[in-house]
């Protein structure tokens, strides 16, 4: 765990955490694990109705004794710059801001959520009464799970762990006016996290965005997460570049999720937009994005226990991430094949490469056989050879060779299918497309050494393939920074 703020609340120390979805908690006897965790979730309205939160004040907080819910309208309340002493529990502007002061009725462990709510909402804790309270715990937006009225709802779950009878807690709720319904839920409840004193993995502490744990390309396994403890990993992915990530795990053991989110840079405390997601009821999750922009993409994923239909609140996984590398085309469009198409080939991130690179192929003659080529430099427009151009420049310093050689993982022989794509026949993909690129070339040196990729060169590659009329044809070319 990280060092610990000197902030007291009732026997509690605490750890401060401003993103999504997990602000901790732990106690001066829990060393490791986490008491306090904040998860996003959506849900449904529901139309329960207790007492209404009354104030926009924290002077006139509305008073609560027990576990139950209760609402707010989301159309009127304090709007702006709500209380918060210090940035920890900021709310985004422009929401409806509520308050209650909750009194522990009892002992024991309790779950604070907005998740009745057909809204999205902002959620924050603070210790003790009325204004004299410290902030405790803030979040927004974890992603969006439709609920069949309003598809794209945020909304909040904070655990509160060992809370001693007559504890009190001031909690800050809000949700967007005039955009949503008036109507949002905040519910109390008892709450067990029977995954709370799990061991922290290596690469903790990064149970909050912004701890997040700076990764690069490789295997990380034997880690470790649980609805109390999520994970956060930060990548910065320069231009062009694709990103490719796995989460290798057992659902049976526990259901894991992977989001990924945008550095946000008006509000740096708290996380940006989701951009990708693999949220499935199976093994392993699996996201790939690429950055389209001009200039480095700052991204954090996060690994967290689905807050739906997991069969534990923890599990175990192997993350592995690759596709760090960069793209440029040439000799781009290819001559046309016979199918009135030019043949493309595209770079995917692989797992399972030794390069984290898999070529790929589209628009081919249907049945015609194909394997790649690789060389270190390249020329345009290229040679004309057969009804294409082959655009590997071969000269004193210009060196190719040819990914055919059979029996060995310098084969790519493949075959397209009646929709164009490339088929690997030979076992050398780990999803029998295209070809994963290993580290060794398909040429050698002058002295008989085997040339290697290495992280910073650019290597270049086309793919040579049969026409249907019996002659032979490329793809356009493909640079890649390794």
């Amino acid at each position: 765990m990280e060092a610990n703020r000197p902030d007291k609340c009732n026997n509690l120390n605490f750890a401060y955490n401003a993103a999504l979805p997990f602000p901790v908690f732990k106690t001066p006897d829990m060393p490791m694990k986490k008491s306090l965790a904040l998860a996003l979730f959506t849900a449904a309205a529901t139309s329960l109705g207790n007492a209404r939160a009354q104030s926009g004040s924290c002077a006139n907080a509305t008073p609560i004794q027990t576990t139950g819910q209760w609402s707010w309208y989301t159309g009127s309340g304090g709007v702006g710059p709500p209380f918060s002493p210090g940035t920890s529990c900021e709310f985004l502007p422009g929401y409806a801001n509520y308050f209650f002061e909750w009194t522990a009725p009892n002992s024991g462990h309790f779950q604070i959520d907005t998740v009745s709510s057909s809204v999205d909402t902002q959620l924050a804790v603070y210790s003790g009464p009325g204004c004299t309270g410290t902030c405790l715990a803030y979040n927004y937006q974890a992603g969006s799970v439709g609920t069949g009225f309003f598809p794209n709802v945020d909304s909040s779950i904070i655990l509160l762990r060992d809370v001693t009878a007559g504890d009190v807690f001031l909690i800050l709720v809000g949700g967007q006016p005039i955009i949503h319904p008036p109507d949002a839920k905040l519910t109390i409840s008892a709450y067990t996290d029977p995954c709370i004193y799990g061991i922290d993995d290596a690469l903790e502490e990064n149970d909050w965005y912004q701890s997040a744990s700076p990764l690069g390309y490789g295997t990380y396994a034997n880690l470790w997460a649980s609805h109390a403890d999520p994970d956060f990993y930060r990548f910065s992915i320069a231009p062009g570049a694709t990103l490719s990530v796995d989460l290798l795990f057992d659902h049976t053991n526990g259901n894991l999720d992977a989001r990924l989110y945008a550095i946000n840079p008006s509000n740096p405390s708290h996380p940006g937009l989701q951009i990708e997601d693999s949220v499935s009821f199976s093994n392993n999750e699996h996201i790939t994005w690429t950055n389209t922009s001009s200039t480095n993409a700052e991204v954090v994923l996060l690994v967290n226990v689905s807050p739906f239909g997991s069969a534990s609140d923890c599990n175990t996984y192997d993350l592995v991430v690759g596709g760090q590398f960069t793209t440029t085309t040439f000799c781009d469009p290819m001559n046309v094949n016979s199918t009135g198409l030019p043949t493309t080939i595209s770079a995917h991130p692989s797992a399972t490469a030794g390069t984290g690179l898999r070529l790929e192929a589209s628009q081919g003659p249907p049945s015609q056989f194909a394997y790649f080529l690789g060389g270190n430099q390249f020329t345009e427009p290229g040679i004309s050879l057969g009804e294409g151009r082959f655009c590997i420049q071969v000269s004193t310093l210009g060196r190719f060779g040819r990914y055919n050689v059979w029996n060995s993982p310098l084969n790519s022989l493949g075959r397209f299918q009646p929709d164009g794509t490339l088929n690997n026949i030979v076992g050398t993909s780990d999803n029998n497309k295209g070809y994963d690129v290993p580290t060794e070339l398909p040429f050698v040196l002058s002295s008989g050494q085997a040339i290697h990729v290495m992280p910073g060169e650019t290597w270049h590659f086309q793919l040579w393939h049969r026409e249907a009329n019996g002659n032979s044809n490329f793809s356009n070319g493909l640079s890649v920074t390794f």
